[in-house]
């Protein structure tokens, strides 16, 4: 459960007005200083449901202080995708857009959500539950141009920065 801090400084936050920076300004150092330090998880609001968001984490921090990481993203998708459409969410992460794919396609159509990361694999099966997402299909596999076994590397506190590639030599991560 959030402090009463961390609750205040959310219902502030979350009348950010742009489109552009939601992240970018919910991980704002005095973003994080007014509200505290915290390990905790909370279910916090998103476009199309509810995610498990940690508030030690880049994604987590946008989708509980701001309720999404890019409004933009989230009114492209909308204009894209319709009822009985089947989308791909790649590197879905904690599942903000997934739950926005799987309101928008509807019970008719499906979300297929790829993701290699075990610990964000058990956060979105987590969040499919929670939202009764049934269109939606957890893949827990990276995507790439060849077929292989490939270590992964994620920067701590930063999940969604995790990579196949980039990250090689960072000694401040986590390898999966």
């Amino acid at each position: 459960m959030p402090t009463i801090r961390q609750s205040l400084v959310a219902s502030l936050t979350k009348f950010y007005p742009f489109y552009s920076g939601c992240a970018s300004f919910a991980n704002n150092s005095l973003i994080i200083k007014l509200a505290g330090a915290s390990n905790e998880r909370v279910w916090s609001a998103v476009p199309g449901g509810e995610v498990l968001a940690s508030l030690n984490d880049y994604n987590g921090r946008a989708a509980f202080y701001v309720g999404e990481r890019d409004r933009k993203l989230t009114w492209i998708c909308a204009q894209i995708v319709k009822p009985g459409d089947t989308v791909l969410d790649i590197g879905a992460n904690i599942g903000a857009v997934t739950v926005w794919l799987s309101k928008l396609v509807g019970d008719q159509g499906q979300v297929h959500s790829f993701e290699p990361n075990p610990k964000l694999q058990n956060i979105l099966e987590k969040t499919f539950a929670r939202n009764q997402m049934s269109n939606t299909r957890l893949h827990p596999i990276a995507l790439g141009a060849e077929e292989g076994s490939l270590e992964l590397r994620i920067p701590q506190g930063h999940p969604g920065m995790g990579s196949l590639v980039r990250n090689r030599e960072t000694g401040n991560c986590d390898v999966v």
